[in-house]
This record gives C-alpha cells, sequence and structure tokens, in this order.
C-alpha cells in the first residue's frame, strides 16, 4: 500500500457540512472513522471524508468551501450494519458494488432533497466500508480494497 508523502488530515463533514471534524493522528482518525459508520445517514445527507494534506472546509466554513481534488461521500444504515460510498473525483463518480449485496440491503439515501437512492448494489457491509475508508485515510486515493460501479453525482 502507497501512503500519502506529507502528514495526512482527515476531515469529515457530518449533514451536509453541518458538523465538521478532523484528525490527524492515528488514533484521532481511527475515531473519527468509527463516528462515520455510527452515523446513521437514514434519509439525510451522505457523510463527507477527505484525506489531505490540509483540512477540507464546508461552503458555511469562514475562507468558503475547499475540497481535496477526490473524496469519498459515505451513506451509512447503522443499525444493519450497510454502508455505500461513492468516490468523487475531477471527472469520476463511482459508487460502490457490491456483486453479492442482498436484496433486503437498505436503502441508502445519497441526498435527501429527492430522496436520491444508492443503487442496491452499492451496499457493503460495514467491516469492508471501515477497511475501504482506513486505505484511503493512508493512501488518499480511491480505495482498492472494494469494487466500483459509475455513479451519478447529486448536489
Amino acid at each position: 500500500m502507497t501512503t500519502i508523502e506529507t502528514a495526512t488530515v482527515v476531515t469529515v463533514l457530518f449533514d451536509q457540512d453541518e458538523r465538521t471534524h478532523t484528525a490527524s493522528t492515528p488514533d484521532e482518525i481511527e475515531t473519527l472513522l468509527d463516528l462515520v459508520l455510527a452515523e446513521n445517514t437514514d434519509y439525510s445527507r451522505t457523510t463527507i471524508v477527505c484525506a489531505w494534506d490540509r483540512p477540507a472546509r464546508s461552503d458555511r466554513d469562514e475562507g468558503g468551501a475547499l475540497y481535496p481534488p477526490a473524496y469519498l461521500r459515505v451513506a451509512s444504515h447503522s443499525p444493519t450494519g450497510w454502508a455505500a460510498m461513492t468516490w468523487i473525483g475531477t471527472d469520476t463518480v463511482l459508487n460502490t458494488f457490491n456483486p453479492h449485496a442482498p436484496e433486503d440491503a437498505p436503502e441508502l439515501v445519497f441526498a435527501c432533497d429527492g430522496p436520491d437512492l444508492l443503487p442496491a448494489s452499492a451496499s457493503l457491509p460495514h467491516t469492508d466500508v471501515r477497511r475501504a475508508l482506513t486505505e484511503y485515510t493512508h493512501t488518499g486515493r480511491r480505495p482498492t480494497t472494494v469494487q466500483w460501479q459509475q455513479g451519478h453525482l447529486v448536489l
């Protein structure tokens, strides 16, 4: 696994940027990833996770929005232990892909305005999403521990 050569700051924006948390030590990052999966995004906006050389900012923060060129959005249904991720890059939007997703996987909301739901095939167990999030915080790149499918961006 390749690691980022500069210090990594993980920024998590919960509730459509209402709550922002940053972490930079391994223990802080692990705790923050626990919070990401504990967050039940049921019929609310997904959680944004950024791994970068500086803190990300939402448009609600002083100075305005500042995101890395690529980042993850996470939808989690904590009561059932299922989640999905969307990789948003400069020219790429991908959703996680589970070729064995159960038919009764919970609906995972990408955006609450519609609501826009992620496809059931994007649903993964929390353990798989956690492993991918950990990889992302170490590399700053799209995780390779999960499969991906074409996605679409809903603002």
